[in-house]
């Protein structure tokens, strides 16, 4: 029997609110940390704020109480990040560890959408 794979579905809405969210705060923003806790507050990248925004919850361990990859569902951020945004495995590698700025990211998410998501004029 052949099993048939199909590529996920990107999920344009939440892809929309994310890059919504970190526009309107980059202060938020940080590309460096899945999820951070920092006396100005949360920060994350857009794996990060996709689990938050999605409802997730972030768990902080014993030795590390400001930066974690991990929720409380014991799942790690980038792979419910990458679930709930229906990105391939490949996808995810590039949005999630290679980019280096809020330009790369928009531009891998305007190439994954075909154009349905665009950064907003400048």
């Amino acid at each position: 029997m052949t099993e048939i794979t199909t590529e996920p579905e990107l999920n344009v809405p939440l892809f929309r609110k994310v890059m919504e969210h970190v526009t309107a705060h980059p202060e938020e923003l940080d590309l460096d940390v899945w999820i951070a806790h920092r006396t100005c507050g949360t920060r994350g990248c857009i794996a990060g704020w996709t689990v938050l925004l999605s409802g997730y919850e972030p768990h902080f361990g014993p030795y590390d109480s400001v930066h974690t990859g991990y929720l409380t569902t014991g799942e790690r951020v980038k792979a419910v990040a990458q679930r709930e945004l229906g990105l391939t495995d490949s996808q995810a590698s590039d949005l999630f560890f290679a980019t280096a700025d809020i330009d790369a990211v928009w531009d891998l998410i305007e190439e994954y959408s075909h154009g349905a998501i665009t950064r907003p004029p400048a």
